[in-house]
């Protein structure tokens, strides 16, 4: 019954793909599967965790990225995307499409002051995001520049909660 036990609690932690390195740009990074977790100023300022995506058509990296991130504002977390080909001023309204399961964020929440990014700070939306988004596999962001033209963008969540935890264990041990 003990090694059941023991066994229940070590599948239900998050694995660390990589180990913590500081890289050229200053950051302290480490990467679990799809996303990569970063932490600013060698591990000393804003934490943040990132995923990538692409366009078959187009070699362009990043074309897409989905960053949730510390938010400055308060104890939560961020979440923002950028496309590539994307003017966020035209955006009328965002999708997460969560597993096949529809969260729509209203437009008084984003931030698209930015040309090609689209920030969500409200900690009632941005939680239960990341909430859903952890034990998820894919999460499909859904933005409408206008009604003729949606777009779609597909993220793949493997390793996202590994990756907030992570950052999360770094964050708590440089309180300490």
């Amino acid at each position: 019954m003990r090694n059941l036990v023991v066994a229940a609690l070590l599948a239900a932690t998050p694995v660390c793909a990589s180990d913590w390195f500081r890289h050229p740009f200053g950051e302290l990074r480490a990467y679990h599967w799809d996303w990569l977790a970063v932490c600013q100023d060698e591990g000393n300022g804003l934490c943040r965790v990132v995923t990538f995506g692409e366009d078959a058509k187009r070699r362009d990296f990043p074309y897409s990225r989905l960053a949730i991130g510390r938010s400055r504002d308060h104890d939560g977390w961020s979440i923002e995307f950028t496309y590539t080909d994307m003017d966020a001023r035209e955006i009328d309204r965002v999708t997460f499409v969560i597993d096949g399961r529809e969260v729509r964020v209203p437009l008084a929440n984003m931030d698209t002051t930015g040309l090609d990014t689209v920030r969500l700070g409200e900690p009632d939306v941005t939680e239960p995001l990341v909430v859903s988004m952890k034990p998820a596999r894919f999460v499909e962001v859904r933005f409408d520049p206008n009604v003729t033209d949606p777009q779609n963008l597909i993220f793949s969540l493997r390793g996202l909660t590994a990756a907030l935890a992570a950052v999360e264990a770094h964050e708590t041990a440089r309180q300490n």
